[in-house]
């Protein structure tokens, strides 16, 4: 192999994506998280098909009635199908949690990577401002970021993705410090290569297992993390359907209407299990280091 030719994940990690898929299907709690996972997607991808009723058509002789044959998880305040929203629901949640994780992922792997390959005055630079970021407290600068830009589920998406970006880049950073100094970055240093070619063919791809084992392990707490916010009235606003939102209005319903609050819990609590699960078993399958022996 010449040394300019990085290694990829197929052939150092893992050993192939048969042999990702032997290590999956062998555990129960990962193909559990799978499961649930592919669950979510097809939900969100399929919200049109699968609501059952139109989640904004008002219907008040219908309001608050508990779950039954016609509506497989009762009506709100002023009737809407509550299985209908809580798709829709879930289609926007998990939406807004990809979306945070990936403007976290891209910009913290780019100016972690560029940090740890440029090293010195710039790396300094970089890791204090990423230290100062990191140093403050995320809830509170979240909750700032989207009082000040407005309550809305973009902003909270830009807002929970710009402070996530901080942790990759440090993770990043970590990465490239080891790689910049593999033979194959040397000789095509030594070669004339440019900065951006390095970056791009030598250091981004390949630290890029890395950087899904821990993106697959954040949209768990991007997911709970939308919903928090949104439970409070900075991310979704009505009529718009979203999990927070849902738990955030049926909570004045609790003692009567349980299932107001109950079912879109769930959906969350069941939601980001399977993220976790999934993304443990990512990172045993392309981390060597944390398989069990």
């Amino acid at each position: 192999m010449p040394l300019d030719t990085p290694v990829t994940l197929a052939s150092s990690n893992v050993g192939g994506w048969s042999y990702i898929w032997y290590q999956i299907r062998h555990s129960p709690l990962v193909i559990l998280g799978l499961a649930i996972v592919v669950a979510m997607l097809a939900i969100a991808l399929l919200a049109p098909l699968l609501a059952p009723y139109d989640p904004y058509a008002v219907s008040l002789d219908d309001r608050l009635l508990p779950p039954s044959a016609a509506h497989w998880a009762g009506t709100d305040e002023i009737g809407r199908d509550l299985l209908s929203r809580i798709i829709y629901g879930a289609r926007a949640s998990l939406a807004v949690a990809l979306a945070i994780v990936t403007i976290a992922a891209s910009l913290g792997t780019l100016l972690g990577s560029f940090s740890g390959l440029a090293g010195g005055r710039i790396d300094a630079v970089i890791m204090r401002l990423t230290d100062t970021v990191m140093a403050l407290p995320g809830l509170v600068i979240a909750l700032a970021m989207t009082a000040a830009l407005g309550p809305s589920l973009v902003n909270l998406a830009l807002a929970l993705g710009i402070l996530g970006v901080p942790f990759y880049t440090r993770l990043a950073r970590g990465q490239a410090l080891g790689l910049r100094q593999m033979q194959y970055v040397l000789a095509s240093r030594a070669m004339g290569a440019s900065t951006s070619y390095v970056l791009r063919r030598h250091i981004v791809s390949n630290l890029l297992s890395t950087m899904v084992v821990f993106a697959s392990m954040h949209i768990s707490g991007a997911l709970l993390a939308a919903a928090a916010l949104s439970f409070i009235g900075l991310g979704a606003q009505p009529p718009t359907a979203e999990l927070g939102a849902l738990i955030n209005v049926g909570r004045a319903y609790i003692q009567d209407e349980w299932w107001y609050s109950l079912i879109p819990g769930l959906v969350v609590v069941v939601s980001a299990l399977g993220f976790n699960l999934l993304g443990d078993g990512i990172r045993d399958v392309l981390d060597p280091k944390s398989r069990k022996k």
